[in-house]
């Protein structure tokens, strides 16, 4: 084994770390467990702790190769294993594999170069340098194999186009290799004879004859006989051009493809295609009705040309036993014998001189017999290769498992479309609903099988009435001549009674599911559970996927059916499922810091459908107090995650529905939330107002939302312009000491100095700002993305521009980790005014423009704030740049949203918003009286200029003033300022009149 980088040779001096590469380079993209490469590289050396081991070699080779290929190639750890990642094109062996397959299949004059190329690539034995201990294992046995099916291609290639010397040098060196092999020697004296060294060629004869008769006591056999015989006649060239020119004809038995068309697979074709170019077994693995045996044979008909004698199809389902297989198998091959082991014998002998492509269709029944034929053919036929389809691997060491899914939606749409036709001749597929036709597919998974019967329903059905049954029972593609719970039922049967009672409690799940909660619904421990589940998976009544780095697993819509129809103790099990959830957001809701909380959260986002499934029981039967805490002990749960934050207010109401069936300490959780909710729809008078209500009550509960409650009336105090907030902060950071634990002193912290910042006290907000770092330091914390943003905004009322830049950077980074709208909308509002303000108005259109779509997509309307929030600087932005009638159009939606909620701040600032683009409209007496509106407020509150509009005072005319000073004969009025908003939301749409 060698290593080249750059024309320099870079092999690990370290033998083990050779080995080591070798092993994975020939397992060929295939995951090695630590055990595996143990057994490997150190059969007579017992490795006390296999896994430490492999940790510790595979970490020093990682090490090696980084270096030597600067990071171009690397070990992965997969959940089965380790894999060697490294261009295709980078190995030897991948090039050789590819150029064979490439010869078998090309025009006559090609095979010569590309055999010719193929075999150059070989320098000696497969990793001879690397350990004694790979030479007869099965990996190197079946790439030597290959390597000689590949020279007696050449030496053919090469004798059919006159041009036998081309492949006589590496016939030369094979039969020093296999100085035995029979058929290899008698090629290599038909080249010399073909070379004109017939002489030679006799010679060569007679010393393989010596060599057998004492060696091995027998004579020539029918290869050296054929071969003897035409070089005394001098035919070694016409007889082998003849016999290449008119090759022998392909022989197909056994079933043929049952459609002409294979929709959908593609890449599952083409790998399979591939591994059979080079590998003793390929089994396609997968769940009932997923197409298997249409895939594997039309494979089979695609590479048929590649095997000499031809494709024998096998198909199993009907057979009972390892006799009645191989008899069937016999049969085929026109192999017979009086009893079952002579004709075993008979078709190993058969099998030895052929070069044959044998399908097995439906294996799982006989997983154990058709292990122990292939094991028979993998050692008695080197070019035969197996291509076999079960719902289980076959458990050989030779065995590449190719594990096939579902559908992917477009493909089954079209699978759907074509079968529709089929069934009903007058329909025109173009005018079908493609949506409709979708929604269908998904329900069904993608499963071909379930996607053919439903098509068949088509004579008597609309797709919109079909679509509409299956959504309440499946079982309606049952049919006397195919049914889905007969395929899910011949699977069923094979199952032990654990496996069976496993899989119908996994009926209750919905979506995907992790280990851990199986074995906490399911099973009584890890030791009940495991084992059937991984039985299941192979058996593929299970699916199996990777979620990032969870392995998790998932039911087939079908056999949720099927298995939830044999649930024996349906209450028992969902209750379980309820008790899961209720212990996880109890678990989660006494997690301390909120960071902590919304990571643990965020980590629900594949469990929740579970979590709607287990809420749904207990809300439709006797546990609907259970399901409302778990509402409210989720909390974080629905705001982390933005795909159920819309769901998440149905289950509020649910859970007040029954408050009545709640703990005390729920009952007051759930007017928090209630409190939480009206502020994140933006209803920050009502919810500033039901706050104050509800913080007496939870102050003997729950100390946390207490706290968290009392700094709300700070934030929504700002949010709505209230100026009682400024004397409200000494109190409620007396209400929350910084030297307390928790998050609520830091949150405390950036609450107050967000407001000092609204209302231009600056220095107070600097000093807070400072107190807020020394908290962090003395905890060990990061800043949170709230406390960056009021830091970008404090630094740009300061004017320390340079500060607000970095603050603005460490933002974007972060951007894609805030998962609330509480966390993106400020961030993006504190990136764009930083753009704003240092002049940059094309980046910031842009950037707002995109962060107003991304948030209005990715948010349920009543929670999106983008439009709100950013759509007036996205105003300001587009008229800076010089485009007021987009401005005003941002504007005018900005404000539309501003004028629902009581977000006021927002509104007022869209106030000012609208007065500069009236002005540069040139609608002079519009923006004057805006002005005048918005300016007489603003003194009364005691505002500076907002953060963005620095230019307003000098376009529009007027002081900037002082700041941090609120009239103190002033009343706020909510309605006073909703007045001045709907006058400028008013002007923004085109109602022109003001007053």
């Amino acid at each position: 084994m060698t290593v080249w980088r750059n024309d320099e040779i870079v092999t690990p001096t370290s033998l083990t770390q050779r080995a080591l590469l070798a092993v994975l380079l020939l397992a060929e993209n295939r995951p090695l467990s630590a055990e595996r490469m143990a057994a490997l590289l150190r059969p007579d050396d017992a490795v006390s702790d296999t896994r430490a081991w492999g940790q510790v070699v595979v970490s020093r080779l990682r090490t090696w190769l980084a270096a030597a290929t600067g990071g171009e190639v690397t070990v992965v750890r997969r959940t089965d294993g380790y894999l060697l990642e490294v261009p295709g094109e980078c190995v030897d062996l991948g090039r050789f594999r590819r150029l064979h397959a490439a010869a078998v299949v090309a025009e006559p004059h090609r095979r010569v170069d590309l055999w010719d190329e193929a075999l150059g690539l070989w320098r000696g034995p497969v990793v001879a340098d690397v350990t004694a201990a790979l030479s007869d294992h099965t990996l190197v046995v079946r790439i030597e194999e290959l390597r000689v099916i590949a020279a007696l291609g050449f030496a053919e290639a090469a004798l059919a186009a006159g041009v036998p010397q081309r492949a006589l040098a590496c016939l030369t060196e094979m039969i020093q290799l296999y100085p035995l092999h029979e058929r290899l020697h008698a090629v290599c004296a038909l080249l010399l004879a073909g070379s004109g060294r017939q002489s030679e060629a006799l010679r060569l004869i007679e010393s393989v004859r010596a060599r057998l008769v004492d060696e091995l006591g027998v004579d020539l056999g029918e290869h050296l006989r054929d071969a003897q015989l035409r070089v005394l006649r001098q035919q070694a060239m016409p007889a082998a051009r003849a016999e290449a020119e008119v090759p022998p004809p392909v022989r197909w038995r056994g079933p043929q493809p049952g459609t002409a068309v294979l929709i959908g697979r593609d890449r599952d074709r083409v790998a399979l295609e591939d591994a059979l170019g080079g590998r003793g077994l390929v089994t396609i693995v997968g769940a009932g009705g997923c197409g298997k045996t249409t895939l594997a044979l039309h494979v089979a008909r695609k590479i048929e040309p590649r095997f000499g004698d031809g494709v024998v199809v096998v198909g199993l389902a009907s057979l009972a036993s390892f006799g009645e297989m191989v008899t069937a198998l016999a049969a085929l091959l026109e192999v017979s014998a009086p009893t079952i082991d002579q004709t075993l014998v008979a078709l190993t002998h058969a099998f030895a001189e052929l070069h044959l492509l044998v399908v097995l269709d439906n294996c799982e029944h006989l997983a154990e017999e058709c292990a122990r034929l292939v094991r028979t053919i993998i050692e008695h036929a080197p070019q035969v290769v197996v291509l076999a389809t079960s719902r289980m691997p076959l458990g050989v060491v030779e065995e590449w498992v190719w594990p096939l899914g579902t559908l992917e939606p477009a493909p089954a749409v079209e699978l759907f479309l074509r079968r529709a036709v089929e069934a009903r001749p007058t329909l025109d597929a173009t005018r079908v609903d493609a949506g409709l036709a979708d929604r269908l597919c998904r329900r069904l998974d993608g499963l071909p099988l379930a996607i053919e019967l439903a098509a068949a329903k088509l004579r008597a059905l609309s797709i919109a009435q079909l679509d509409h049954r299956l959504a309440a029972d499946l079982s309606i593609l049952d049919s006397p001549k195919g049914t889905l719970s007969a395929t899910i039922d011949w699977s069923y049967r094979l199952l032990t009674e654990t496996e069976r009672r496993l899989l119908s409690r996994l009926s209750v799940f919905r979506g995907t599911f992790s280990l851990e909660t199986v074995e906490s619904v399911c099973g009584a421990s890890a030791e009940d559970v495991l084992p059937a589940l991984i039985s299941l998976v192979e058996q593929s009544l299970v699916l199996a996927q990777d979620i990032g780095a969870e392995r998790r697993y998932a039911l087939l819509a079908t056999v949720r059916e099927f298995a939830a129809e044999r649930l024996a103790d349906p209450d028992l099990v969902r209750d379980r499922l309820l008790d899961h959830w209720l212990a996880v957001g109890r678990e989660i809701d006494a997690v301390p810091h909120y960071r902590d909380r919304m990571a643990r959260a965020r980590d629900l986002v594949p469990d929740g459908e579970n979590i709607r499934a287990a809420l749904d029981h207990g809300f439709g039967g006797a546990r609907a107090g259970d399901a409302a805490e778990i509402v409210v002990r989720l909390a974080s749960f629905w705001l982390a995650n933005r795909s159920y934050l819309g769901s998440s207010e149905l289950r509020m109401r649910q859970a007040a529905q029954h408050v009545e069936l709640c703990t005390p300490e729920v009952r007051t959780l759930l007017l928090f939330q209630s409190a939480v909710r009206r502020a994140l729809r933006e209803d920050y008078v009502g919810a500033r107002d039901e706050m104050a209500v509800v913080l007496p009550r939870i102050a003997g509960h729950r100390r946390r939302e207490y706290r968290e409650g009392v700094v709300s009336l700070v934030t929504n105090g700002r949010f709505v312009l209230n100026p009682v907030v400024l004397g409200q902060i000494p109190q409620t950071l007396a209400a929350v000491p910084e030297h307390d634990e928790g998050d609520e002193p830091s949150t405390a912290l950036t609450a107050c100095a967000g407001a000092y910042g609204t209302w231009g006290r600056f220095d107070d907000a600097v000093e807070l700002c400072a107190r807020y770092a020394a908290r962090a330091a003395r905890r060990g914390t990061a800043f949170s993305v709230s406390h960056q943003v009021v830091r970008a905004e404090v630094a740009m009322g300061t004017g320390a521009l340079d500060e607000a830049i970095s603050w603005s950077r460490l933002l974007t980074e972060q951007l894609t980790a805030a998962g609330s709208p509480l966390e993106q909308e400020p961030a993006r509002r504190a990136i764009a005014l930083v753009l704003l303000t240092t002049g940059q108005d094309e980046a910031a259109t842009c950037f707002l423009t995109e962060s107003v779509a991304e948030l209005d997509d990715s948010y349920p309307v009543e929670f999106s704030r983008g439009s709100a929030h950013l759509g007036v600087l996205l105003a300001q932005a587009l008229r800076r740049s010089g485009d007021p009638k987009q401005a005003r159009e941002a504007l005018a939606h900005s404000l539309s949203q501003a004028v629902r909620r009581t977000h006021l701040r927002v509104g007022f600032t869209g106030v000012l918003a609208a007065a500069l683009i009236a002005a540069d409209l040139g609608e002079t007496e519009a923006s004057r009286d805006l002005l005048r509106g918005w300016n007489a407020l603003r003194h009364r509150i005691g505002l500076p200029v907002p953060l963005g509009f620095a230019d307003a005072p000098a376009i529009l005319g007027f002081e900037p003033g002082l700041a941090g000073t609120p009239d103190p004969s002033w009343v706020w009025c909510a309605a006073e300022l909703q007045q001045v908003i709907d006058r400028a939301h008013r002007w923004s749409v085109g109602l022109q009149a003001l007053r």
